[in-house]
């Protein structure tokens, strides 16, 4: 019982790592590519 159990909560961590690895690189996409668009409309 108990070596499943530590199985299954290793698969949880690496899969929420893995989720977290990839919102953070899109959040970084969705900053690099917002951040342009507000300095030029702040520009005009």
């Amino acid at each position: 019982m108990r070596p499943v159990v530590f199985d299954f909560l290793t698969m949880v961590v690496y899969l929420l790592k893995k989720i977290v690895t990839i919102m953070t690189q899109y959040f970084i996409t969705l900053l690099e590519i917002s951040f342009p668009r507000m300095e030029n409309a702040n520009w005009r």
